[in-house]
């Protein structure tokens, strides 16, 4: 306790001295544990992004003008020198049933088509003038209050998406097979058709391009609350927030073509599938079931159909963004290990200013080891402050960054840690820029210290 008021006096009396050195160390450690924050950050990020990218993708090559197709990551043209038909591949519902049965590694191959009815006793679109603001928001506004997003799919994809259903039932193959009028909507979309009443069994007129059609309510789903991207609010096979599943409605995918072959719509019908979505088993290895995967969809159309991954291109790109976080880190660290030479000057230039009172202090009965002890403790104070400053700025930069340029989208913490990082820091910088100077200090002659002026 006495080493620490000695200490905080010292402080005082060189108050101009001690704040520099206090900033300097504040300055390196917020560089370090900013960037260790936004490390943290983005590997928590993708990590929660990587567990739910295990989605791989079948889907059309298409060609350019000159009959080439564009694969591969650099989008490198290619002409093939055999022969293919020139018509675009597309797959059916039988070939879905086709990779699930010959390939041992898919559990599940889908399809997805999204559509955007609108409710039958919400009249015509407004007329207006689309060309001006006002009538681009009346229409937005239609849009809001009448339009129900309408998914059509299979019932694996809201088993493999996680959402629950809390009253009713999913759907099933049989309302596949037989082209069924049935639909599992979302939690708000329940509470604005039907309010306080049961969903489940009742009707949802709307009108499909210029089709009129009553869907039968079977399942609502469980409320999805908003989540930070950092644990996952993003549904890849919907393409759209899982927040904003609250308002959809989903049927099976074969009732795509019956409501829509007779609309204005028609010419996006057909029971042509477009692009897959396969999830692997959870037995398999991952890259071993895109391999198995890759190699089948080859032989079968050749190079008119590729078979990609986000969890490819994701941890890609946390290799690359790690890489990119060290070399930040590297800079952090040079700042602090300048600041600790800027301070190291600083103290040995404290001790040549008070030689005398420390050979007063030894005449007075102090020994060398106390002396040594007080002049460190100092040095750890002054360490601890400049790591409670910096950690107070990194704290800041957080904050502002999350404002600026996450902008709701990402939110950067600073974890436990980076606390304890910065406490690391405190330890490390004080033995880097206090241990000789408290040497140095302890070693002072007695008679020498006192004859200087």
């Amino acid at each position: 306790m006495s080493n620490l008021v000695w200490s905080l006096r010292q402080i005082r009396m060189r108050l101009f001295e001690s704040l520099l050195i206090i900033l300097a160390i504040g300055l390196g450690v917020a560089a370090l544990c900013s960037v260790a924050s936004l490390l943290l950050t983005f590997n928590q990020m993708m990590e929660s992004e990587m567990s739910s990218a295990r989605i791989i993708t079948i889907e059309s090559i298409d060609r350019n003008p000159l009959g080439m197709y564009n694969i591969g990551s650099d989008e490198s043209p290619v002409r093939l020198l055999g022969r293919m038909d020139d018509e675009r591949v597309s797959l059916t519902i039988e070939d879905l049933r086709l990779i699930e049965s010959e390939v041992p590694a898919v559990a599940h191959a889908i399809a997805i088509k999204q559509h955007f009815p609108h409710l039958a006793d919400a009249g015509v679109t407004p007329s207006v003038d689309v060309r001006t603001p006002e009538g681009q928001a009346k229409i937005r506004e239609w849009n809001e209050a009448n339009s129900v997003p309408t998914f059509f799919t299979f019932p694996a994809a809201l088993e493999a998406e996680g959402l629950a259903i809390k009253s009713g039932s999913n759907m099933t193959q049989s309302d596949l097979d037989q082209q069924q009028l049935v639909g599992v909507i979302g939690a708000n979309l329940a509470d604005r058709l039907f309010g306080e009443s049961d969903p489940v069994g009742q009707q949802i007129d709307l009108v499909f391009g210029s089709r009129p059609a009553s869907v039968t309510v079977i399942g609502v789903l469980s409320e999805i609350k908003p989540a930070m991207v950092y644990t996952g609010d993003y549904s890849l096979l919907f393409s759209t927030r899982f927040s904003e599943l609250n308002d959809s409605l989903f049927m099976p995918f074969t009732a795509y073509d019956p409501l829509l072959r007779s609309s204005v719509f028609s010419h996006l019908t057909g029971s042509s599938i477009d692009r897959v979505y396969v999830l692997p088993r959870d037995d398999v290895d991952f890259s071993a079931a895109v391999s198995s995967l890759r190699s089948y969809v080859e032989s079968r159309y050749g190079l008119a159909m590729s078979v990609r991954s986000p969890f490819e291109n994701l941890h890609s790109s946390r290799e690359m963004m790690n890489n990119l976080m060290v070399a930040l880190g590297a800079f952090g660290s040079v700042a602090l290990v300048i600041a600790a030479i800027n301070s190291l000057n600083l103290m040995i230039a404290r001790v040549l200013r008070r030689t005398k009172t420390f050979g007063i202090s030894a005449a007075l009965g102090l020994s060398r080891k106390q002396i040594f002890m007080q002049f460190l403790a100092e040095c750890f104070i002054l360490s601890l402050l400049g790591t409670l400053v910096g950690m107070a700025i990194c704290i800041a930069f957080t904050r502002i960054f999350t404002a600026l340029v996450g902008q709701g989208l990402i939110t950067i913490g600073v974890p436990v840690q980076v606390w304890f990082l910065g406490l690391v820091v405190a330890v490390v910088t004080t033995l880097a820029f206090g241990l000789y100077p408290s040497l140095e200090a302890s070693r002072i002659d007695v008679v020498d210290a006192l004859r200087t002026e």
